[in-house]
């Protein structure tokens, strides 16, 4: 009877689609409440993907490979499946394996890149301490661990964003039967998927038995019957699986069915399962055999057995031959004693199904009691079978290796710290040779290659050194064959100047020549010999490693004429600021502009007045100070600048400093009278250098405190009044409260009430935006959350007077491309493979196109002043979709030609396949480089619409046409800013051929910033009702909008002040952050497209 989710059962009579092996992939859907969900069964699972600190997302099947093998009444599956990680970020992906009764599972393996890393047994607290330890490095071991009778839990990390994960279970059942049948069923059906797999390959192969009647399929499949038994074969492409595949094996009418199956496993004794399908349900029954000897049987007696059973006893054997098994009970009508002859084998077979449900039961039996726990462990690794102690554990082999290598760390250091000072100092072989045994000894111990740990600390110095030797032509002197003996019979490398590792010490070789050329040849007299030997030395190692040696020569000359250059104006700098004359060469500051040592001058300036300012403060010495400020004098009369406003500028924010300082000295309980004293002294000497007192030094503070929290005041109000009025669930008297308190604020702070709301409601617009398009881009986006979004956003508008086209207009709409970018992921990443699903690209593009033509991403993409990006985008993923569906087709043409004997066909679409993924390989780059960039700058021009030509020219030379676009009524054309091209501004002139024969030319200015956005971070509790942190950014002035991301899976984005780079958010704390410290990341995005991060901590209340 087929089981519910709690293992009762429903009451349903079973049927062919009913009986199954039911073998399911659970979820963990929270793994903090340890509540488990049911998935789809694993051919099309959705395996639960744990993001550390976060919630879980599906985990697709992509692929289905399944070999089974089916004897009697037992089968062996080897499952092969590939899943795809649809989220962006690096995760561990968390699953549970769920087994019928009867089922165990034998064999877990996956694949780290390409290796295959197949599962060993580890003691249950070692494999765990393992996993814990590599995985805290973000490397790639499974812990696999039964969580229960017939219940194991795989975890893997990490699994790469938009990566596959591919896994290997083998599994040995007993199956399920009813009256006069066998069924096996491979659970390959998901009701929600959304795509159908990319493959599916299943081969099933049911071995000759005489007591079969027929084999059949529920998916109508043709079932080839020969000498061999019965083969079915399911498979295909982008291939949509209707139902579960059952094979029914219906068998010849009998009173009882016994099925053996028994191997030995290498000497006289073997191990054999026996199942027992009787005609009739029994009570009190049991199982004997006679004719073959045999023990530790797993059970023999059974309460209760049902109708056709099966009935399963798993024991081991001496002998072979033929045997008789009886089962005998009380039935329905009576005490009933069955017979049945079997045969057990004298073949051999490792690892046989048998010897694998005997290590299952066994375990199973033992573990009933802790005093078995040594026992339970020397089967399960014997068997290689997780049990109660034991677990899976897979590692590839380098995480391995340096897990082996951290653990014994102190005795690995011990035995190289004298080999590795003996091998440097060239010592001879009668000296490293004992050294180098006496390593290898506690290498091998440890389970490490001696070389490969050698390697690690030795490699690089001795390769470096013999490509020093090579270079002067000293290979064959006897330092040169020590060192190449050494590389070969120590290291195990081969000698291969081309091969990586001494084709980059070659080339480090070669560098260093090449500076030294670069040096000589800036001499006033160079020495030629020596440039000569130089040359020559450069160009014998160059051509044994295969080196551009132009190209390197062209990079050293590059990077010593810049170090020398810049030399040369700080040491100039420092000249001015101590009053002493340049002693450098002529030629060097004849090379100095003057543009670049004024700026490197206000820079020394600059420091020199921080460190006045400083000084004074702390009461330094004034002999000190009397010098610096001769300095600070020196370098603003060379630069022009005003060294009192200077000095002054930079000791009120010591004065600043000291005032907040002393203000928290004297806000504490007990304030130390001494700390307070020292800061009062403090402030009084930075207050008079900055032309203050303390007293107006402390009131400042306090001003700017209460602007910020007036200001500060005013938003949170605002914030509360527009929530309120987004989310349409308050009443009149409500809303009137929070107005009132909104109307209080603004007059305090003096601002203007219809202004800050106008602010406020185009703010929350634009986040209601972003929340909208991050739900609809989600693989099951939720209709209500999207029609209560959409209507918050017309409140909104109708009470804040602000408008859609105005809120997106004042925001950075490259934030539509960055709220879809999880989406834009699992195209790139579809694209980029091989051969596309083309119907998950088809969806994907579908959701897209769905998104872009929202009325709310329009009005966004609209507003941006680089073009309408999301339609740019759209435009290059249109035409990658469609490369992607000739590529497709292109494959599965070459196979058909190859299928038909047509090679030169065949060949031909080959070719044309690669040339169309070369196309789309280009055009995928475009769309990463869109999204990055927010897509390509728009050349717009005001020219007449008759005007014969409008052409661009370029920085870099390039001649680019402009059309004309009736609808904005001005000639326009994208052009791609170079990935090579450095920040800094640039003009771009516009040639308009008009109609009367006359041109006109133009100039467009734009500039390049590559530089992601820098600032501060600060996140501290505040005082108040509830428990609530005040959170403050200080970034780079171009920065356009900051989302603070909370440890609990808020997403806050912050309030720009009225400062410029400025933003601010005050936000609630959950229970269970107070207490301990935890980080906030803030991601700031400017008005360039850059991204960049921070981060604070925040330390316990």
């Amino acid at each position: 009877m087929r089981q519910n989710l709690h293992g009762k059962p429903t009451g349903e009579k079973p049927s062919l689609d009913d009986e199954v092996m039911d073998l399911r992939v659970m979820k963990l859907a929270a793994l903090l409440l340890f509540v488990m969900v049911p998935l789809a069964p694993p051919a099309a699972a959705r395996v639960l993907l744990k993001p550390t600190g976060g919630g879980s997302m599906p985990l697709w099947t992509r692929s289905v490979k399944a070999g089974v093998t089916i004897s009697g009444q037992f089968a062996s599956t080897v499952l092969n499946l590939t899943f795809q990680n649809e989220s962006a970020s690096q995760i561990e992906a968390d699953f549970i394996y769920e087994l019928p009764a009867g089922a165990v599972a034998t064999y877990f393996a996956y694949w780290a890149g390409k290796e295959k890393v197949v599962a060993r047994i580890v003691e249950k607290q070692e494999a765990k301490n393992i996993y814990q330890r590599i995985t805290s490095w973000s490397r790639d071991p499974a812990l696999v661990e039964m969580t229960g009778k017939n219940t194991f839990r795989a975890r893997i990390s990490p699994v790469w964003p938009n990566d596959d994960l591919r896994v290997e279970i083998h599994i040995v059942q007993v199956l399920p039967s009813d009256a006069g049948a066998a069924t096996y069923s491979l659970p390959i059906y998901d009701k929600d998927a959304l795509d159908p797999l990319d493959s599916i390959d299943v081969k099933i192969h049911v071995k000759p038995d005489p007591s079969i009647e027929k084999v059949t399929t529920n998916y109508g499949i043709p079932v080839a019957c020969g000498a061999n038994g019965h083969e079915i074969d399911l498979s295909g492409e982008e291939y949509r699986p209707r139902k579960d595949l059952n094979v029914r094996i219906d068998r010849k009418p009998a009173k009882m069915h016994a099925s053996l199956y028994a191997a030995r496993s290498g000497g006289a004794s073997g191990f054999f399962s026996l199942a027992l399908m009787p005609d009739h349900s029994l009570s009190n029954a049991t199982v004997s055999i006679s004719g073959v000897k045999t023990s530790q049987l797993t059970q023999t007696r059974f309460a209760r057995a049902k109708a056709f059973g099966p009935i399963a006893v798993c024991g081991r054997y001496l002998g072979s031959g033929k045997a008789v098994a009886t089962l005998r009970g009380r039935s329905p009508n009576g005490s009933v004693t069955y017979t049945a002859p079997v045969e057990f084998s004298a073949a051999a077979e490792q690892d046989n199904p048998a010897s694998k449900l005997w290590a299952a039961g066994r375990i199973q039996q033992l573990s009933a009691s802790r005093r078995n726990r040594a026992t339970v462990i020397a089967v399960s690794k014997q068997f290689g079978m997780p049990s109660k102690y034991t677990s899976w554990l897979a590692v590839p082999h380098q995480e391995m290796q340096d897990y082996k290598r951290d653990r014994d760390h102190d005795k690995i250091e011990a035995a190289i710290a004298p080999l590795e000072k003996a091998m440097k100092a060239n010592k001879p072989d009668s000296v490293v040779m004992p050294l180098f045994s006496r390593f290898t000894q506690v290498c091998t111990a440890i389970g490490l290659d001696p070389a490969e740990e050698l390697r690690n600390y030795l490699q690089y110095d001795m390769v470096r050194r013999l490509a020093d030797l090579v270079a002067v032509g000293n290979e064959d002197s006897p330092e040169g064959r020590m060192l190449s003996g050494r590389i070969t019979g120590i290291l195990g490398l081969k000698i291969d100047w081309k091969d990586d590792r001494f084709h980059y010490a070659a080339e480090d070789a070669v560098y260093r020549m090449c500076a030294e050329v670069a040096r000589e040849q800036d001499c006033d007299n160079p020495d030629k010999a020596k440039l000569d030997s130089l040359q020559a030395r450069i160009q014998h190692l160059s051509e044994l490693s295969g080196h551009d040696s132009a190209e390197i020569m062209r990079r050293a000359t590059e990077t010593y004429a810049s170090s020398r250059y810049w030399y040369a104006v700080s040491k100039t700098a420092k000249g001015i600021r101590d009053g002493k004359p340049s002693e450098l060469p002529k030629k060097d500051r004849e090379r100095i502009k003057q543009a670049d040592l004024v700026q490197y001058v206000k820079s020394e300036a600059s420091s020199v007045a921080r460190e006045i300012a400083s000084s004074v403060a702390y009461d330094s010495p004034g002999a000190e100070v009397d010098e610096l400020r001769a300095q600070l004098d020196r370098l603003c009369a060379y630069s022009g600048q005003n060294a009192s406003e200077l000095l002054k500028g930079f000791s009120r924010y010591e004065t600043q400093y000291a005032a907040r300082e002393l203000m928290c000295a004297l806000d504490t309980p007990k304030p130390d009278a001494k700390q307070v004293a020292s800061l009062k002294a403090r402030l009084a000497r930075a207050a008079k250098l900055a032309g203050q007192s303390p007293e107006a030094a402390i009131q400042a503070v306090k001003t700017r405190d209460a602007a910020q929290d007036a200001e500060e005041e005013v938003w949170r109000s605002v914030g509360s009044l527009l929530d309120s009025v987004a989310e349409g669930n308050s009443s009149a008297l409500q809303l009137s409260k929070l107005r009132a308190r909104y109307d209080a604020a603004c007059k305090r702070q003096g601002g203007d009430t219809g202004a800050v709301m106008l602010k406020a409601g185009n703010s929350r617009i634009a986040d209601m935006v972003w929340q909208l398009i991050a739900e609809k881009a989600e693989p099951n986006p939720d209709a209500k959350t999207i029609a209560h979004l959409q209507a918050g956003m017309k409140r909104v508008e109708q009470y804040s007077g602000a408008t859609l086209a105005e809120a997106m207009g004042q925001s950075n709409s490259d934030y539509v491309l960055y709220s879809l970018r999880p989406l834009l992921d699992q195209l790139t990443a579809e694209l980029s493979r091989d051969r596309a699903n083309s119907s998950r690209l088809l969806r994907l593009k579908s959701r897209y196109d769905e998104i872009a033509k929202l009325p709310e991403v329009a009005a966004a993409d609209r507003s941006t002043s680089h073009g309408n990006r999301v339609s740019s985008y759209g435009a290059l993923l249109n035409e990658a979709v469609e490369l992607s569906l000739e590529s497709v087709a292109a494959a599965k043409d070459a196979e058909s030609a190859r299928a038909s004997g047509d090679v030169p066909k065949a060949a031909d679409l080959a070719k044309k396949r690669e040339e169309i993924k070369a196309r789309l390989n280009a055009r995928v780059s475009d769309m990463q480089y869109a999204a990055r960039r927010g897509g390509d700058p728009l050349i717009s021009v005001n020219a007449p619409a008759d005007a014969l030509r409008v052409v661009a020219i370029m920085p870099d030379g390039e001649i680019k046409p402009l059309a004309y676009n009736s609808d904005s009524g001005r000639w326009e054309a994208r052009f791609d800013i170079p990935t090579y091209m450095p920040e800094g501004e640039y003009v771009i002139r516009v040639i308009v051929s008009l109609k009367d024969g006359t041109s006109k030319e133009l100039t467009l200015p734009y500039s390049v910033d590559l530089t992601a956005p820098t600032g501060a971070a600060t996140a501290v509790f505040i005082d108040g009702p509830g428990r609530r942190i005040r959170l403050d950014v200080a970034a780079s002035e171009d920065t356009g909008r900051v989302t603070a991301l909370m440890p609990w899976g808020d997403r806050v984005e912050m309030r720009a002040s009225s400062e410029r780079g400025k933003f601010f958010a005050v936000v609630a704390v959950p229970d269970g952050y107070a207490s301990s410290p935890f980080k906030v990341s803030f991601v700031l995005l400017d008005n360039a497209h850059n991204r960049g991060v921070l981060c604070a901590d925040v330390r316990a209340q």
